[in-house]
């Protein structure tokens, strides 16, 4: 089985995914991928091939979350297309700082709230439902605030400086570095990166998993169990 299969395919089954509830905090259920590869070697194939995907080619911050006029009509956004799917970023280099922020608070907090600089007069109505069209907009006099649920995919030529640390660190690398084989086979129409969909292995939840307090301490302790025993080994080794 392709890497590339079982990534892909992971995002694509998480999408509609729904978080999983801690008596301390929601742990979002998506998978993100990063495919970095060279230029002309079949991304933007690979991308128009992934099911229920919203491929973005423009990465303003409006273009991105979307806005609100003064007179409060929504102007709506790729990433309101995409909820409960796969966003997919082509051509990474072109996304702007204030956009890396946007998508860095939605992949790692499921919201964005954006300041307008005007006031709102119009309806401040809520639109959408997050668990239902996995999309919600909040309006305030000055701003909105948006939910989406959505995995994304990010392809690439490389991995530019200004995406390290936090943002890099909400995706899976992919890197791929092609070797004379594989190009000459791409040149005859031979494509080594591609995508097939695989039958659901995992289970598939409508409705948010929710951990009580009793259980959720019992896994804590076990986990602290466990990082114990992996520093004592550590300290072994260095020994």
């Amino acid at each position: 089985m392709n890497v590339s299969d079982t990534l892909i395919n992971a995002c694509v089954e998480s999408a509609s995914q729904p978080p999983l509830v801690t008596p301390e905090f929601e742990i979002l259920s998506q998978f993100h991928v990063l495919i970095a590869m060279p230029f002309s070697t079949g991304k933007s194939l690979v991308a128009k091939s992934i099911p229920n995907a919203k491929i973005c080619l423009n990465y303003t911050l409006p273009s991105m979350v979307g806005t609100i006029d003064k007179n409060g009509n929504i102007i709506n956004s790729a990433l309101k297309e995409s909820a409960k799917g796969v966003f997919i970023i082509d051509e990474a280099h072109r996304l702007s700082s204030s956009s890396v922020d946007a998508l860095l608070s939605l992949l790692e907090q499921g919201y964005y709230k954006r300041d307008l600089g005007y006031k709102v007069n119009g309806s401040l109505n809520i639109t959408g439902d997050i668990e239902k069209d996995g999309y919600v907009l909040e309006p305030s006099e000055n701003g909105f605030k948006i939910k989406v649920r959505f995995a994304c995919i990010w392809f690439g030529e490389r991995i530019y400086k200004f995406h390290e640390k936090a943002f890099l660190s909400r995706f899976f690398p992919l890197i791929i570095k092609p070797s004379r084989t594989d190009l000459e086979d791409f040149m005859m129409g031979k494509s080594f990166l591609y995508y097939k969909p695989l039958k659901l292995k995992f289970k598939q939840f409508k409705r948010k998993t929710t951990i009580n307090k009793s259980n959720f301490e019992l896994i804590t302790r076990k986990l602290l169990k466990f990082l114990e025993i992996i520093i004592f080994q550590m300290r072994i080794w260095v020994i």
